[in-house]
């Protein structure tokens, strides 16, 4: 948060929506390198070091041509966007791909064996490293290249992190994978996964896309920074229990009831701290937003009022992803991520019809989670043997 605020306060909108651009197709192209497997590790019962060192020999398959079609797409997506400066960016972004690989199994690892005090270090080293670069970077006039060099260098650092703690949980031969037909059982929840973490990727960045194409990079920096703030109570205090649901519905699968117990209380303390949160950020958006990111971010205020209406309603799901995760059932979410990834945009284009503003694109976020999000999310629920009802009766 607090590199948002910096780079936000020394780059100005244009940068900042400029480099929420080349993130945004980062976020799309991310997953695809990953391929689910990571996720696979954590949630298959048994595991063998030669499994994961195909895993990591796919992933990097799959993250160099990645980087290729990057090269080749990225000039045709700056004249798109009328912003061929975007286009480096891109290519340079994506080159942690290459990398993401051998680092993404022993992130894994140390998940599957909840070692969270691990993942902290890690990402707290890493997240350190990628501020004062940026930083250093920002305050010499380097704009949205201050921030690219920051995730690349972050993300190099996670994936040592990564290697350093995780190879104590597994022995990977990298140089002896096992073959392929061994590991098939992973690549398929893996790609299950995969499915599920794409389209959850699409429905909160199609968006984007959709905003700087049709209001421009400067009104993309508005909208991102006051969406990055309705994200991070979701993202960061959320994390505390999301993270950790995973992993232990994963050793609760075969119990429905305790999957239950687990789901209800966990649902309830994070309402509890969610709801105040958004109920502030709404009340005192204005404030935020003139502390954080000074006078020239004032058009965000009414962007962030609005979204902090769509984050009291997500509050009441943002659980279920987890949950279904262990339980092995990433297809069910797929389904539900890909009808909100089509209504959501369908009632964002229409809004962006009847009024071409930063704001009608906010609303377009409450309609989605009222009219689409939450009668999907209990369908899920149902689906998978899952009640909300326990959620809302205390």
């Amino acid at each position: 948060m607090v590199q948002m605020v910096v780079f936000a306060r020394l780059a100005g909108p244009r940068e900042a929506g400029l480099f929420a651009l080349a993130m945004t197709v980062a976020a799309f192209l991310s997953p695809f390198a990953e391929a689910g497997l990571g996720q696979a590790v954590i949630q298959a019962k048994d595991l063998q070091g030669r499994q994961v060192a195909v895993l990591g020999w796919l992933n990097f398959g799959i993250g160099a041509v990645i980087l290729v079609i990057c090269g080749v797409a990225a000039p045709w997506l700056g004249a798109w966007y009328q912003s061929p400066e975007v286009a480096p960016l891109i290519v340079f972004i994506a080159v942690p791909l290459l990398f993401m690989p051998f680092a993404v199994q022993y992130g894994g690892l140390m998940i599957r064996n909840v070692r969270f005090d691990q993942a902290a270090r890690v990402e707290l080293i890493a997240s350190g490293l990628g501020f004062v670069v940026m930083l250093a970077l920002a305050v010499r006039g380097y704009g949205a290249w201050a921030m690219a060099w920051s995730h690349v260098l972050k993300t190099l650092a996670a994936c040592a992190g990564s290697w350093w703690y995780g190879r104590q949980h597994l022995h990977i031969p990298w140089w002896h994978p096992a073959p392929l037909r061994d590991a098939l059982v992973l690549v398929r929840l893996g790609l299950f996964d995969l499915a599920a973490r794409w389209t959850d990727g699409a429905v909160h960045y199609t968006d984007k896309l959709l905003v700087g194409k049709w209001l421009g990079t400067a009104a993309l920096g508005i909208y991102n920074q006051a969406f990055s703030l309705y994200l991070l109570p979701i993202t960061k205090l959320s994390s505390i229990i999301t993270k950790v649901a995973f992993p232990v519905t994963a050793r609760l699968q075969d119990d429905s009831a305790a999957v239950q117990a687990f789901f209800e209380r966990a649902s309830r303390q994070l309402m509890l701290v969610l709801l105040p949160v958004y109920g502030a950020m709404g009340l005192f958006a204005e404030t935020i937003i003139i502390t954080l990111y000074g006078e020239q971010w004032l058009p965000a205020v009414p962007v962030l009022r609005i979204l902090s209406v769509a984050g009291v309603v997500r509050t009441f799901v943002v659980l279920l992803p987890q949950v279904l995760r262990g339980l092995g059932r990433p297809q069910v979410y797929f389904f539900f991520l890909m009808a909100l990834l089509v209504g959501g945009n369908t009632v964002l284009c229409l809004a962006l019809t009847l009024d071409n503003s930063v704001n009608s694109a906010a609303w377009s976020r409450v309609v989605t989670s009222l009219v689409v999000e939450l009668p999907l999310a209990y369908w899920l629920a149902r689906k998978c043997g899952i009640s909300l009802r326990g959620v809302f009766c205390w």
